[in-house]
């Protein structure tokens, strides 16, 4: 009697599911990585210097942990590429070399792309500062109210109108800083608009004296946009 034949087992190869975080943990590498630009970008108008790549990384892991509001070891920084190329480009401009002399395609990819973006927050920081002071300007050329004679009562339609003109030019200033929030603040400790890539003495780009409007407006509307 002839024995039946078992099936042939056949081992099929086990596919990897795709990482569910994948998404999240590459928008929080992009969010580090500007954080690291925007820092590196500050770090370049100063006198600071770093004798190794190792001392760059903890002060720039100082900075990430500010921001972040958690830890961050400086060995993370070194240990990725992205990062690492950040930090390696900063040593070589501050060192005088032309270019980095970094092997990993990748990592020359990150240095080419962030240059980039760099130049392109500096010509957004530039125009947003011109219309940040050609806001300011109009506001200040407002006139001052005469005296309005009491039997004319369509002068009584001038004080609500420009009261309005104002806060829209207001509301107008404070959308601008929100889209921009990345490049500008309001430094609420000294009453001004600040640049958060600039050094702390450098760094401010409407004066308390200028600013002083507008801030009282948005402190009391600070719902605005809500």
């Amino acid at each position: 009697m002839t024995k039946p034949k078992l099936p042939t087992a056949i081992t099929k190869a086990k596919k990897h599911p795709a990482n569910p975080f994948k998404g999240y943990q590459d928008k929080v590498v992009q969010g580090r990585e500007q954080i690291i630009a925007r820092y590196l970008a500050s770090l370049r108008k100063t006198r600071a210097k770093f004798e190794y790549v190792t001392d760059l990384a903890k002060a720039v892991a100082e900075q990430v942990e500010l921001a972040e509001g958690k830890p961050c070891c400086f060995t993370t920084l070194l240990r990725n590429k992205r990062y690492k190329a950040l930090l390696l480009n900063f040593m070589a401009m501050r060192s005088g070399t032309d270019s980095v002399r970094v092997s990993e395609p990748m990592a020359q990819a990150v240095i080419h792309t962030v240059e980039l973006e760099l130049g392109n927050l500096k010509r957004d920081n530039d125009r947003l500062r011109a219309y940040i002071a050609d806001l300011e300007a109009r506001l200040n050329e407002q006139p001052i109210l005469p005296s309005l004679p009491t039997q004319q009562p369509d002068s009584l339609d001038v004080l609500p109108r420009l009261f309005n003109e104002k806060a829209l030019a207001c509301k107008a200033l404070w959308l601008i800083l929100e889209h921009f929030k990345d490049l500008v603040s309001i430094d609420t400790d000294r009453d001004c608009i600040i640049d958060l890539a600039a050094s702390k003495r450098k760094n401010v780009i409407v004066e308390p004296e200028v600013a002083r409007g507008f801030l009282d407006w948005a402190r009391a509307n600070s719902m605005v946009g809500n």
